[in-house]
């Protein structure tokens, strides 16, 4: 698939991995003429078909299809985490120039190895976060090495979730599995064959979720009940209880038991509540809890709301 533009041939990228970092990257392409978008490939076909259809270029059926076509001249690596250094090296072994989303790696000597092999072939071999590349980190680099100012006493970093920090809904995060190894034992208690797909889900202003979507060869489908060992259940407080459960009654396999419930004594009259169950069976609850209930009246103790209301 020749790129040509103006004078000069465009350089072609193509992406290995089309999930959430993706359409991070496929809006910015026009902001770099100079390279050409020669496809994407995914093991979820759709997802691959949909960023193709959005931003250009073939559908490759696969890494390898990716790796042997002589126009691609950089790959692009935004799979799984635990997949970068296979499929850098493999991308770097066929002679492709390789960006890679962060981490390069997991481990130290596993970097040490793939850049000494992208030495070896005269290829480039870069790692997120581009910024580092920016005038301003260039320039402080530049600074601190060239001895332009004092030796660092103290550095200060801060974590910026960028776009996840403001999520209304799950998007998809990140994919989790280390089949080669005993990771997933040692660190989270599950069979070592199991796979998590995660991602971020942002309640209003301030709550944060993380959720959880686990296959594994032992896995147990059956939900716990309330009264069970490990039985739990997540409660949403909602400002107008009736049209929370006009909605949920609305949607599709969630089933609600009963009616809201309100409380006429104690400390916490004026609450009102009631349980749902998900289509998947996990059970839930609505919680409606006005200003100025009782117990505020007897303590300190205030219900937090966004903004101070």
């Amino acid at each position: 698939m020749p790129i040509f533009t103006g004078g000069g041939r465009r350089v072609g990228v193509a992406f290995l991995g089309c999930g959430y970092a993706a359409d991070f990257y496929g809006p910015t392409l026009p902001n770099y003429p100079e390279i050409g978008l020669i496809g994407a490939c995914d093991p979820e076909r759709d997802r691959a078909k949909t960023f193709v259809a959005e931003y250009g270029g073939w559908l490759f059926g696969g890494m390898e299809e990716v790796l042997a076509d002589p126009e691609v001249r950089i790959v692009v690596n935004l799979t799984p985490t635990a997949r970068h250094y296979t499929v850098n090296r493999a991308a770097l072994s066929a002679g492709k120039h390789v960006y890679c989303e962060k981490p390069m790696t997991t481990n130290m000597a596993e970097a040490r190895e793939l850049a000494s092999l992208a030495a070896e072939r005269g290829l480039l071999l870069c790692s997120a976060p581009a910024t580092v590349f920016s005038r301003s980190a260039q320039t402080l680099i530049r600074a601190v090495h060239d001895g332009g100012v004092g030796t660092p006493r103290l550095a200060y970093a801060s974590l910026d979730m960028g776009p996840l920090a403001f999520m209304a809904t799950a998007t998809g995060a990140a994919s989790v599995e280390f089949p080669d190894s005993d990771w997933m034992e040692r660190y989270l208690g599950v069979d070592r064959k199991a796979a998590m797909d995660l991602a971020m889900l942002r309640l209003g202003p301030v709550t944060n979720l993380e959720l959880f979507q686990y296959s594994a060869p032992d896995q147990r489908r059956g939900m716990p009940r309330n009264s069970d060992w490990g039985g739990h259940h997540l409660a949403f407080h909602v400002e107008d209880m009736d049209e929370a459960v006009a909605y949920l009654r609305a949607q599709p396999g969630v089933r609600i038991l009963g009616e809201p419930q309100p409380l006429e004594a104690g400390s916490t009259r004026g609450d009102s509540w009631v349980y749902f169950l998900s289509p998947w069976g996990m059970r839930l609850e609505l919680i409606r809890m006005p200003p100025g209930m009782s117990y505020e009246r007897e303590t300190t103790t205030r219900l937090y709301r966004p903004g101070g209301r």
